[in-house]
C-alpha cells in the first residue's frame, strides 16, 4: 500500500493507492488493478458527500480498477469544513501513473504532485493510544455552566520545520475563537505573550486557522498554544481525548475560565499545530 498526501501539512486529505490481484483470499475478486481510495482523516462520518472518511476514486463500478499503463488526476476537495483559508499555491493535484503490477502483492506506481510552496508537515499530540482496554475517550469540559472556556497545549518542535503557519482546531458547533501565543507556562500562568489572532469564526469539527503573522519556532523550542472558545449553546465546549494508558511525557494540557490561572489535567486538547520551513 502507497499513501500519498493532497495537502501540504498532510493532516486532511490522502490517496490511498492498493495492489489488488486475483490470489489468496482475492481469488473471487472480479477483476484486478490499482484499487484507489480518497481518504480525509479528519471526517468524522461518511454522511456528507463532500467530505467523506473514505470515498473510492478507482475499484468498483463502472469506473473499475486502474489498469497498467493508467494515467489520471486526482485534485484536492474543495470546501474542507473549517477551511476557509486561501492556498497561495493552489490546490493540490496528484498525477499517478500506474506502470505495474506483480503477483507478490508489490506495485510500481509513479506520481507527481503539483507543487504547493515549501515544505510543510504537522505537530499534533491529540490522538488516540493503541489500547483497546476502554481507557481511551472522546470527552468536552467546560466551567460555570457557561459557554466560554480556554484551553492550553505546549507544543515542542521535534522536528526540522522553523515555523508556525497556523492551528487545526476541533469544536462542538459554532464558535468564537481566538488563539495566543505564549513562551511557556510559567506555574499556572502563561508568561511572555508572543502573538494574538481574535475573532475567528469556526464550524462543528476540524477547522483550520492560518495566522496572519507566521510565527518563528525554531527546532527543539517549545510555545505554549492557548485557544478561547465560545460555542453558544454548550456548557462544555472544549473537546478533548483521555488516554490515561499511554505515556504522555511529551505533552502539557491546561484549561482555564478566564485564560488567567490554569489547571492542569489528564487530557489532551484537540488541536494541531501546522508548521512550515
Amino acid at each position: 500500500i502507497h499513501r500519498f498526501w493532497l495537502g501540504p501539512y498532510r493532516v486532511r486529505e490522502s490517496l490511498i493507492l492498493e495492489n489488488r490481484q486475483q490470489i489468496g483470499i482475492d481469488k473471487v475478486l472480479p477483476g484486478e488493478g490499482l484499487l484507489i481510495t480518497r481518504v480525509q482523516s479528519l471526517a468524522k462520518d461518511n454522511d456528507t458527500d463532500s467530505y467523506r472518511i473514505a470515498e473510492l476514486v478507482r475499484g468498483s463500478g463502472a469506473d473499475g480498477v486502474a489498469q497498467t499503463q493508467d494515467t489520471f488526476n486526482v485534485t484536492r476537495t474543495d470546501g474542507t469544513p473549517g477551511d476557509d483559508s486561501v492556498d497561495p499555491w493552489g490546490d493540490t493535484t496528484a498525477q499517478i501513473y500506474f506502470s505495474s503490477q506483480k503477483q507478490s502483492g508489490d506495485i510500481e506506481v509513479e506520481v507527481e504532485l503539483s507543487e504547493y510552496g515549501p515544505k510543510r508537515g504537522h505537530i499534533r499530540y491529540d490522538e488516540r493510544g493503541t489500547e483497546t482496554n476502554g481507557h481511551s475517550r472522546d470527552n468536552s469540559r467546560g466551567y460555570n455552566g457557561t459557554p466560554e472556556a480556554w484551553s492550553g497545549m505546549v507544543f515542542r518542535n521535534t522536528s526540522d520545520f522553523t515555523q508556525i503557519d497556523g492551528l487545526e482546531v476541533k469544536l462542538r458547533g459554532d464558535s468564537e475563537v481566538s488563539i495566543r501565543i505564549y513562551e511557556k507556562m510559567l506555574d499556572d500562568t502563561p508568561f511572555n505573550l508572543l502573538y494574538t489572532q481574535a475573532g475567528l469564526r469556526g464550524v462543528e469539527g476540524w477547522n483550520r486557522f492560518m495566522f496572519v503573522i507566521p510565527q518563528d519556532f525554531m527546532s527543539g523550542d517549545s510555545r505554549l498554544i492557548v485557544v478561547q472558545v465560545i460555542t453558544p449553546g454548550t456548557k462544555w465546549p472544549l473537546p478533548f481525548v483521555s488516554d490515561r494508558t499511554s505515556d504522555r511525557s511529551i505533552w502539557a494540557s491546561y484549561s482555564s475560565a478566564t485564560g488567567q490561572r490554569f489547571n492542569k489535567g489528564e487530557y489532551v486538547w484537540r488541536n494541531i499545530l501546522l508548521l512550515s520551513k
